[in-house]
Order: structure tokens, then C-alpha cells, then sequence
């Protein structure tokens, strides 16, 4: 019998952008000792992307079983999260990406032999 997905947590600290790696937990609340254990006692949230792309918010057992469950779905064998210290932080982090208009972060784009209408 094979061994559920995911077999392994990968964790990015939004704050410092340090990552671990972690075995696969049964519950938050095991996780959330581990993420203890390397970066202080904080009631942590966690975000991940679900088969949607969107972007997921765990910071119960039920939301953490359910990010299992998507794992499992997906067939992936690494979970990964971004953990933030505690909600606050994760607000300031969402409204921060508000507020970068989104032009700074694309390329000009090039074109050879296409000229631009530039009316």
C-alpha cells in the first residue's frame, strides 16, 4: 500500500523568507510545534495554493484537513506553505500586494517585426 500525499511539508516564513523542510503532520496543531520549534511560539497561519490556483488560509484543523485532502487530489507529494507569525501579518502582506500596481512586475514585451499602435 502506498503512503498518502503528501509526504512532506515545505515552508516558507513570509517575514524572513527562510524555508523547511518538514515531515508530513497528521494536524495542525503537530505543525504548528514543529514551525514552533524553529521560529518561536506564534499563533501561526498558514496560505498554500489549492488546484484552483487560489490562494488558501489555514489556521484550523479543518482547514489544514481539508489542504490534505487537496494535496492528496492533486497527487502531490510536497505541500507547500507560506507561514506568517500570526494573522495580522498576513493581512499586512495581502494588503501590501494590493496596493503593488501590477505594470511594475511585467516586462516590456518585444516583438520582432511588430510595430505597437502607439495612439
Amino acid at each position: 500500500m502506498s503512503s498518502p500525499n503528501p509526504s512532506t511539508f515545505k515552508i516558507n516564513l513570509e517575514k524572513t523568507g527562510q524555508k523547511r523542510r518538514f515531515p508530513a503532520t497528521s494536524t495542525f496543531a503537530e505543525l504548528s510545534e514543529s514551525l514552533k520549534l524553529f521560529w518561536g511560539d506564534h499563533p501561526y497561519v498558514l496560505t498554500y495554493l489549492d488546484e484552483d490556483n487560489d490562494l488558501i488560509t489555514v489556521s484550523s484543523e479543518i482547514e489544514f484537513t481539508e489542504a490534505l485532502s487537496v494535496a492528496n487530489n492533486m497527487n502531490s507529494k510536497v505541500l507547500k506553505f507560506d507561514a506568517y507569525a500570526n494573522v495580522d501579518e498576513l493581512k499586512l502582506k495581502l494588503n501590501q500586494e494590493k496596493e503593488t500596481p501590477m505594470s511594475t512586475n511585467v516586462e516590456r514585451a518585444v516583438h520582432i517585426g511588430i510595430v505597437c499602435d502607439r495612439s
